[in-house]
């Protein structure tokens, strides 16, 4: 029923009413001393302005209730309280009516601090009633445990009379009719001007306070199912709770692998102890801090203190500031909520006992969780190694995992391969260069050794594990430390799985299959392999290919490359044992600057091998890759069998043919270049000529230069007059030529050096793309001793002879002509009429006069169409007086005119 309905229809009734309270007596209950059978509702019925409460009252069905109950208090709407309602178009239900009721006296004198009350609405009922259960049972309960509590604090700022102090009801309404007494043990009446509204509940009022209280929010309701419908949620204690709530401040101990696993699937346990630590099961009711009877005036309180005990047990002293054991103080008390009440602390409550911890105790099991590997700590579980992560260790550790969650269906059957010994594994990788960690995986083809671990640290600092980036520094957690991974750390696998194609040892893959050396029997001792890479095959390919047809002398070479005890980089020298029988002292180290920078180096005894790759970890031991070949001493290969296996016995032919096949014996020491033999009967070389004997010499190079062939330097040929120098083009093509020769060039095919450890000779052999030719020899016409020869000298002599005669002629006759040509009258002509003001002092004109004089004779008689001369002699005359410089001679055919013209200007005649 609507309120204005309410008002028309009760409008003669509340009239009637109010006309017959006035002619019995004073209208406010507070003015009348009330008899012992003074009601509740007594008190309603006299006073028109709880006439709309007493309606709806007698609608529900409460009247009776109320009458019945003993030292209870009802907070009592005024009339406008119900206005609200209309406009907001709700409306009045029962149990916003038993809320307002509510069990104990509460008395404005005795209101010095908040006093919490509980209601007659039931929690349970109430949420029954949300799940449209029986709502009948609720009737005869008098005393409920769980009644919804209600804040009652004292109001400064509203005072009802001179010395009284108003009251607050749940921060939200303001007593305007105080202490409004029925009779003995029946009850008060306090007039509020607003009605209450019900309580949130926990879930709610945690997650409206999320901002300052989230990460306790976060677990909160993760236990509870907060995020779900009410139906869903998790039911708290059946009475209500007291919780105290940690602001996130209280949370700045743990730190982020701790609060992720806190908030994990993982975590409910744990979630379950911080949450009990701070929940009390019942409604902690402040004043029962206080004393009995409280004296007005806060500052004359006595002091006061309270006892609780949380759910799990702990024992909190409260005073009457609320602060607990003296130490952990509240930020915000006496929140409501429809579950109980809130306070608000900034720190973690701890016992003595665990003053310093917090709270939960961590163990790696917990911060893999809190990592994300679920997956991992099953795989553990489920082998029987859960000790390694539940805390039991005692050695310490380092575990290195990749958080794949429990979804993947990827495994780790080798748990104990992401665990190194020690704590902190990565700590001392602190420079550029390559280490190896030392796992606790141990299998029977390890034998007695722990597979291992390859660390490389990059230029950049950054640290990868068997080529997978560390992604996280180490957390430690009590004698463990771990390491979070961008892929999951594998196993090493097999020895051709763990070449591959990334350390370029096809090649040896290849042999080592076909000896059936690749991988070692069961039972048989973890290995070192020192495996050729395919540089050192293209190196030797001709030694290469006679291995291929001697399959005897391949196996022989790896079995003296493969030894019966694991050797690591940057360990102490070792005498191991080959598996040819042959015990040798073996070790790995760097050459570099630093001890893990590289380039690394195998020695065996006395002999070292440039690695291209080092600790090539696999399932039986490890492997470096090695950039050259070694020929064990029992195998020997001869020049003769490398020329046979590149397929030129030609070649081997000639030799025979013209008897130098000494050359071919194993106790010889030379360097054979092989030319292509099919260009040599092509231009007349033949096993029959006699000139093939000097293109074989040219072929030849004693006492193997090999290591200075292609230095630059002149290499001397079994032909005493020849030499050979050789250049690298790149590290595998070498280009051959004649030093001083005519300039024409040979690269080099292929290589084979060949072995004869009795006499401790070699010899190597090249092959070319062509032969070296007789006719690339550049014959000088001066040799060492640099002499000149009898018929050379002479020609020069002649010719320098001739030189000298010539010139002296020419000399001669020069000096003759020009004498006379200076001294002949007939040139007078020719003489300047006018001397060059710049004269010598012996008056003769300078050498610019007459080479002037020359060149205006050659224009003499020349003349323009209108008959005057190019060079007019006044013209030039007159320019030269007036620049006042020296003049220049007159060239002219009629000497006599000039001279006329001279004696006209009054000039001396010359």
């Amino acid at each position: 029923m609507k309120l204005s309905g309410l008002f028309q229809s009760s409008k003669p009734l509340v009239t009637a009413l109010y006309i017959l309270l006035v002619t019995i007596g004073p209208t406010s209950a507070g003015d009348v001393d009330p008899s012992p059978s003074t009601t509740i509702i007594d008190i309603l019925s006299a006073s028109p302005e709880y006439s709309i409460l007493l309606h709806y009252l007698q609608k529900h069905g409460l009247v009776n209730l109320i009458n019945q109950s003993r030292n209870s208090t009802l907070l009592a709407p005024v009339n406008s309280a119900f206005y609200q309602l209309e406009e907001d178009g709700a409306t009045v239900t029962k149990d916003l009516l038993l809320y307002h009721f509510l069990n104990g006296t509460v008395v404005s004198d005795n209101v010095t601090s908040d006093v919490v009350l509980q209601s007659h609405l039931s929690k349970r009922l109430y949420e029954a009633w949300d799940d449209d259960e029986d709502e009948h049972d609720r009737e005869g309960e008098e005393e409920l445990k769980d009644g919804i509590p209600v804040v009652i604090s004292p109001d400064s700022s509203h005072d009802s009379d001179d010395d009284g102090i108003g009251l607050k009801v749940n921060g939200q309404a303001t007593v305007v009719e105080l202490d409004q007494m029925a009779g003995y043990h029946r009850g008060v009446v306090q007039g509020v001007d607003s009605l209450l509204s019900i309580p949130p509940t926990l879930c709610e009022v945690i997650e409206a306070k999320s901002r300052k209280h989230s990460f306790f929010s976060e677990l909160f309701s993760l236990e509870y199912n907060c995020d779900s419908s009410r139906k869903k949620q998790t039911k708290l204690r059946k009475n209500l709770v007291t919780l105290l709530v940690p602001n996130d401040n209280a949370f700045d101990k743990f730190i982020d692998v701790e609060k992720d696993y806190l908030l994990s699937a993982s975590a409910k346990a744990d979630r379950e102890i911080l949450i009990n630590r701070h929940t009390i099961d019942h409604l902690l009711k402040p004043q029962a801090i206080q004393t009995s009877i409280e004296p007005r005036h806060r500052s004359e309180r006595s002091s006061g203190e309270m006892t609780a005990v949380t759910a799990d047990g702990t024992v909190l002293k409260f005073d009457r500031d609320y602060i607990i054991n003296s130490t952990f103080n509240p930020d915000e008390v006496n929140i409501l909520t429809r579950d109980g009440i809130i306070y608000t602390y900034d720190s973690l409550l701890s016992t003595r006992q665990d003053a310093s911890s917090k709270v939960v105790e961590f163990n790696p099991e917990k911060y893999l969780h809190g990592l994300g590997a679920d997956l991992f700590v099953e795989e553990t579980y489920l082998r029987g190694l859960q000790s390694l992560i539940d805390g039991t260790e005692t050695e310490p550790q380092s575990i290195f995992v990749y958080p794949i969650g429990t979804s993947e269906t990827n495994s780790h059957p080798n748990i104990k391969y992401h665990i190194v010994k020690g704590a902190n594994a990565l700590e001392d990788l602190d420079t550029r260069g390559t280490y190896l960690l030392t796992s606790k995986l141990s299998s029977h083809r390890m034998g007695d050794y722990y597979q291992k671990i390859k660390a490389i640290v990059s230029s950049e600092g950054t640290i990868s594990l068997n080529s997978q980036l560390v992604l996280t520094s180490d957390y430690n957690v009590g004698n463990t430390s771990i390491y979070l991974l961008e892929g999951d750390l594998d196993v090493p696998p097999s020895l051709a799985f763990a070449l591959g194609p990334f350390f370029q040892s096809s090649f040896s893959v290849a042999f080592l299959e076909s000896t059936g050396l690749i991988s070692p029997p069961k039972n048989d001792p973890p290995r070192t392999y020192l495996v050729p890479s395919r540089r050192a095959w293209e190196n030797q390919i001709l030694l290469k290919l006679y291995l291929q047809s001697n399959h005897t002398a391949l196996r022989a070479v790896f079995e003296s490359l493969i030894f019966e005890t694991p050797v690591y980089s940057n360990e102490k020298p070792r005498v191991v044992e080959s598996l040819d029988g042959t015990k040798s002292k073996l070790s790995v180290f760097s050459g570099g600057e630093g001890r893990h920078n590289g380039p690394y180096i195998a020695r065996v005894n006395n002999t070292s091998y440039d690695i291209d790759a080092e600790d090539i970890l696999f399932n039986s031991g490890v492997a470096h890759s090695i950039d050259q070949l070694s020929i064990p001493k029992h195998v020997e290969v001869s020049p003769h069998d490398l020329i046979i296996a590149g397929d030129r016995k030609d070649f081997v032919d000639l030799l025979k043919a013209r008897n130098m096949s000494h050359i071919l014996d194993r106790n010889e020491s030379y360097t054979i270049l092989v030319p292509n033999m099919d260009q040599l009967a092509d231009n007349g070389y033949y096993a029959n000529s006699s000139k093939t004997d000097r293109l074989l010499s040219l072929h030849i190079l004693p006492d193997n230069p090999i290591n200075t062939l292609f230095a630059g330097e002149a290499i001397p040929t079994l032909d005493e007059d020849v030499q050979l120098s050789g250049r690298n083009v790149t590290e595998n093509f070498h280009i051959l030529s004649i030093v001083d020769g005519t300039g024409q060039e040979t690269y080099v095919v292929s290589r084979g050096d060949a072995q004869n450890h009795e006499f401790g000779k070699h010899s190597t052999v090249l092959f070319l793309d062509r032969y070296i030719s007789p006719d690339w020899v550049h014959t000088p016409l001066i040799r060492p001793p640099y002499r000149l020869k009898t018929h050379v000298a002479i020609l020069i002599g002649a010719a320098l002879g001739l030189i000298l005669a010539a010139t002296s002629i020419v000399t001669c006759l020069y000096a003759f002509v020009g004498t006379r040509k200076a001294t002949d009258p007939e040139n007078d002509e020719h003489r300047p009429l006018l001397r060059d003001r710049t004269t010598s002092p012996s008056g003769r004109s300078t050498r610019s006069a007459r080479s002037n004089r020359s060149r205006r004779d050659s224009n003499n008689g020349a003349s323009d169409v209108d008959g005057t001369s190019p060079n007019s002699t006044s013209n030039n005359f007159y320019s030269t007086i007036s620049s006042n410089s020296s003049i220049n001679p007159i060239a002219t055919g009629h000497v006599n005119e000039h001279r006329e013209f001279g004696r006209h200007l009054n000039l001396p005649s010359p």
